[in-house]
């Protein structure tokens, strides 16, 4: 009996020690594969100090591979060497994308020490990545904000043709068709850069189209709305002359027949209702910015209207023309086919909704200056629509952002 006793008690030693292995192995590998996510964390965020430096600095010190690689290396050298992984080793490769205005690198690490992991196999490389890129630093005409839709930029048939002058076409989709552009139609622009592709003859696009660019994050995300309080007018509809006041219009406004309406300057909230614009109808208006916000705020002005408006130049809605809320659903449709909008001065800003252009009409020529920023845009028909950035020609503000981007630097990997 004592024997057997005794033998458990072998056993059971024997298996204590297992145990105590196994465990003292788990926690190696515990340690091992915070060491290895640290290391990785470090050597990610070294990269990508470095690639954002080497862009900053390539308009002043020149994109020589030799000169970016250098400043890449000096950023990771430094940041590793703070993270106290002084002990592995590094290969750095840089590559310079001038074309693009991007740095692409690549870093790996060879060799580093752990508990476990190198008793059973070659110690494990870690390999990262970063890419980073000069955002244009042209003014922005036009930008769609859509991440992913095809012909996010739309020009269809007709003859259609979007000029932006002195300033920058923009289009945020990955989409391989981001851009569309329907043959005899046309785009001009200083720059055109979309951040997947484009369905277009380049005949047809002028300059070409720049494809993966970064992203540009909507410059009026920020942007506060303009408060309001309870209606001050319902269900108007205006058929004769007249003249309208800002205020809270619950329910829409609609004018419709052969007909002038002025606008006072100051800010009209469209809620809960469209804002239609048909027959023969004139609306005028200096000063004057919309806010359309609840169910149904679209707007839809006809072919044979007739509109001219500038935005305001101070308050709330300083150079804001149009302003959709943000909370309103996605894809709805705010359509402009107005034979005259020679005058659309400020920023139509649709940060939820699809500017549709349409019609054989002249679109926002008159204007110092005109800036779209939607969802998505489309124009077909024929408009000829003409964005100007004559910032200096009138005391209306261009709000912050939607100027020139000064040459800030992003991540694009």
């Amino acid at each position: 009996m004592m024997r057997f006793i005794k033998d458990r008690a072998g056993g059971f030693s024997t298996s204590f020690a297992l145990v105590g292995l196994f465990l003292a192995a788990s926690v190696g590998v515990a340690v091992d594969y915070s060491i290895y996510a640290n290391q990785r964390a470090a050597m990610k965020q070294s990269l990508e100090t470095g690639v954002l430096a080497a862009v900053r600095e390539a308009p002043v010190q020149g994109w020589d591979e030799d000169t970016i690689a250098a400043v890449v290396d000096s950023y990771v050298d430094a940041n590793l060497r703070k993270a106290s992984f002084g002990g592995a080793e590094y290969v750095l490769d840089v590559e310079p994308l001038p074309e693009r205005g991007r740095v692409r690198a690549t870093l790996w690490q060879n060799d580093h020490g752990y508990f476990v992991l190198g008793h059973f196999r070659k110690n494990p490389q870690i390999v990262v990545q970063a890419e980073a890129a000069i955002v244009s630093s042209a003014n922005i005409c036009v930008l769609a904000l859509d991440g992913s839709a095809p012909a996010a930029l739309s020009l269809g048939k007709a003859r259609t043709s979007l000029t932006a002058r002195n300033c920058g076409v923009f289009v945020n989709s990955t989409d391989r068709h981001a851009i569309h552009v329907e043959q005899q139609s046309t785009l001009s622009a200083s720059q055109i850069c979309t951040a997947g592709g484009y369905d277009a003859r380049l005949v047809d696009m002028r300059p070409q189209p720049q494809v993966d660019c970064p992203v540009i994050p909507d410059p009026l995300a920020g942007r506060t709305p303009p408060s309001f309080g309870a209606c001050d007018y319902r269900d108007v509809a205006v058929d004769r002359d007249a003249t309208l006041h800002p205020g809270v219009y619950c329910g829409g406004l609609d004018i419709n027949g052969t007909i002038e309406v002025k606008l006072t300057p100051g800010i009209y909230v469209i809620k809960d209702g469209p804002w239609t614009i048909g027959g023969n109808a004139t609306l005028s208006g200096d000063n004057v910015g919309f806010y359309l916000t609840g169910s149904g705020s679209t707007m839809s002005f006809e072919n044979s209207s007739n509109i001219a408006l500038t935005a305001p130049r101070d308050g709330p809605m300083a150079g804001m023309l149009i302003f959709e809320d943000r909370a309103s659903p996605p894809d709805r449709v705010f359509e402009i086919s107005s034979k005259d909008a020679e005058m659309l001065l400020g920023t139509i800003y649709l940060p939820k909704g699809k500017l549709h252009v349409r019609g054989k009409n002249r679109f926002a020529g008159a204007a110092a200056w005109t800036a779209i920023i939607a969802r998505e845009i489309v124009a077909d028909d024929g408009p000829a629509i003409e964005l100007n950035s004559d910032y200096a020609a009138t005391d209306i503000p261009v709000p912050e952002g939607v100027g020139a981007v000064d040459g800030q630097v992003r991540l694009t990997q």
